[in-house]
């Protein structure tokens, strides 16, 4: 019932340190912000890239841009916005939310398509840790040389943003980097006939015909994964962009806003060999717009 005054002394200093321990864990949560982005579905940025496919300034629409202390100012003559929605997913997640393509049709930018997308944000995969969002858009969409672009982002709920210098991309006036494979139905019709190529010429050499058709899907296999490992996956990995150089590069700490999340430093543009474009920029946080909005 009793204990020494030693003992005593000892429980009420673990008592006292447990109880600071628990205070600290419940209070933890409140003094750190939300642990993730809620309610699901909320769109917090976008990242876009803003053509003039024609150089003509008279010919497409004007959107209005800003950086750092900078007043707004417009970028006349866009003919076509492929953009990039992000925001909260499911589960306290970040995620990509879908992609669009809108044309200018001479009174305003008209939807022109639009593609869902869940893979995750944040995951730290660049070079120097930043984070990576990826989108696409149909290269027949876009046809011939993109005469100027910059790429821009925004924070949605203010508006906010940062954007690139100009770029051009296309054969004859930019650099290109043709992947040779194209969509996943495709990767798989040539490595099927590859894989069965080789089961062909077993049987051709008077090899036995399970040997040939263990060749035949062995090396389906092989050549599936090789080819699919060329192609560009819109899913937030930079891995499959190889050594790809950025098109466009821009400074640290400019962005608008007191989001890092919109603040891009470099930025990549591709296509493959059949009906894609793509588009990727690796920016500081994409994480604090959510925490802070979240609070």
């Amino acid at each position: 019932m009793f204990c020494a005054p030693s003992d005593c002394t000892s429980r009420r200093t673990l008592l006292f340190l447990g109880t600071l321990v628990a205070l600290a864990l419940v209070a933890a949560p409140s003094a750190a912000g939300p642990s993730g982005c809620a309610p699901e579905g909320v769109t917090t940025n976008f990242y876009e890239v803003l053509l003039d496919v024609d150089d003509d300034a008279s010919t497409g629409g004007t959107v209005i841009v800003e950086q750092a202390s900078e007043p707004p100012h417009p970028e006349e003559g866009i003919d076509a916005i492929v953009r990039l929605f992000t925001g909260c997913g499911p589960n306290l997640s970040y995620v990509a939310q879908s992609q669009e393509l809108l044309e200018w049709n001479g009174a305003s930018f008209e939807l022109s398509s639009s593609e869902d997308l869940s893979y995750p944000l944040g995951i730290d995969l660049g070079p120097m840790d930043l984070d990576v969002v990826e989108w696409s858009v149909a290269r027949s969409a876009l046809p011939g040389c993109l005469e100027r672009g910059l790429f821009h982002a925004s924070v949605a709920a203010l508006p906010k943003n940062d954007y690139s210098a100009e770029f051009a991309f296309g054969a004859g006036c930019g650099s290109v980097l043709d992947i040779p494979v194209g969509g996943a139905g495709f990767r798989w019709i040539l490595a099927g006939l590859l894989g069965f190529a080789g089961f062909f010429v077993v049987r051709r050499m008077g090899g036995n015909a399970g040997v040939g058709i263990l060749l035949a899907v062995v090396g389906t296999a092989l050549c599936a994964g090789t080819l699919w490992g060329l192609a560009i996956m819109v899913d937030g990995d930079p891995s499959d962009w190889g050594a790809t150089a950025p098109i466009v590069t821009d400074p640290a700490g400019d962005q608008s806003s007191v989001y890092s999340s919109e603040d891009m430093q470099a930025c990549y543009v591709t296509e493959d060999g059949l009906d894609r474009l793509y588009f990727r920029c690796d920016v500081t946080d994409v994480r604090d717009t959510f925490v802070s909005i979240g609070n």
